[in-house]
């Protein structure tokens, strides 16, 4: 089976995740998809990190995995981020995103 558009694989338990950012929502949710994105809404204002943190402990929290475990490689100051997600199975990945969009 394949991965959806916003994942990519690097290593057997190591993958990408892109996402597209709504900071300043009413509620923090995984949203749907934009583009090629997997689309994220975090209460949090963008300021000193913390919609940062907010996605981070989102997605730890969705997934079931370590907030140590989720690393943002590019787009620290963007809406578009990519990060990267460690000691995670692809079946895992693809029935709790998958199941978001």
């Amino acid at each position: 089976m394949t991965l959806p558009v916003f994942l990519t694989k690097q290593a057997e338990d190591e993958f990408i995740l892109r996402i597209l950012l709504l900071p300043r929502s009413s509620r923090s949710e995984i949203a749907g998809l934009q583009g090629d994105r997997l689309k994220l809404k975090v209460h949090a204002p963008p300021v000193e990190g913390a919609a940062n943190k907010e996605v981070i402990k989102l997605l730890a929290a969705e997934i079931n995995m370590r907030k140590s475990d989720i690393t943002i490689i590019r787009g620290s100051t963007s809406r578009q981020k990519d990060l990267l997600l460690k000691g995670v199975n692809e079946e895992t990945l693809r029935n709790t995103l998958g199941s978001k969009i």
